[in-house]
């Protein structure tokens, strides 16, 4: 009978305990609930919205500023990768590298393309040939566009003593 009592004894202290847990969160729900009553007397009032609006508006133009020196850096990074890509090119190439291109790629004039069939038929051209297919008074007007075609990948160039001669890629 002794065990009894004990079981007894146990589940009304049991019944304390839950009771006092029930206490400690019906006072925590209060206290959170004066605290949200609280806030929600807050954001009625007119003052404390336009502090809130303002330290919003604060955040948005610093985080504006921000991402534009972000911009910025990236902007200057990708100029800076084009630079980088353009010197590795006149670096490997000894110096004056032509532009890589397939002459099948490239939108030639009407000049450019007798040019370029005047090199494949001779097999090589240079820029007296050039100046007198095409009746230039000096060789430097037929040189420049050589020199142009040899940039855009079209021609290959070889010189030979003081006559630089271009010739078709292959």
């Amino acid at each position: 009978m002794d065990e009894s009592k004990d079981v007894f004894k146990d589940s009304a202290r049991g019944r304390d305990q839950y009771e006092e847990k029930v206490a400690d969160l019906r006072k925590e729900i209060d206290d959170r609930n004066e605290k949200l009553k609280s806030i929600a007397g807050k954001l009625n009032d007119p003052v404390y919205l336009s502090g809130m609006m303002l330290s919003v508006q604060q955040e948005r133009e610093n985080t504006n500023r921000i991402l534009k020196n972000i911009y910025a850096e990236l902007d200057r990074m990708k100029e800076l990768s084009e630079r980088l890509k353009a010197l590795e090119q006149a670096f490997t190439g000894g110096g004056s590298a032509p532009a890589p291109g397939i002459p099948g790629e490239t939108m030639l004039s009407g000049i450019d393309e007798t040019l370029v069939k005047l090199a494949r038929k001779k097999g090589r051209i240079c820029a007296a040939d050039a100046q007198a297919a095409f009746g230039y008074r000096g060789k430097n007007a037929a040189s420049a566009r050589l020199n142009r075609l040899y940039d855009l990948g079209v021609l290959n160039k070889a010189q030979a003593g003081r006559t630089v001669y271009y010739f078709v890629r292959k």
